[in-house]
């Protein structure tokens, strides 16, 4: 049992670190995050988090990151 739970605040403990580093990647590029990319990016899991990270690299607008 308290393996199990470590295993889920490890997971969440990387999430996390997923989402300040692609928050602040998109700040970096395009300023200000509008709240619903913010929203989107709360919601997303680690799979989504990065692959939104890797389309930073080539986006044009913040538009592009989400598929927009």
């Amino acid at each position: 049992m308290l393996e199990e739970r470590v295993k889920e605040w490890e997971k969440e403990l990387i999430e996390k670190g997923e989402t300040e580093l692609l928050l602040r990647q998109l700040e970096w590029k395009f300023g200000e995050i509008p709240p619903e990319y913010r929203e989107r990016i709360d919601d997303a899991d680690s799979a989504q988090l990065l692959a939104w990270a890797k389309r930073i690299l080539t986006a044009k607008t913040i538009d592009d990151v989400f598929g927009g």
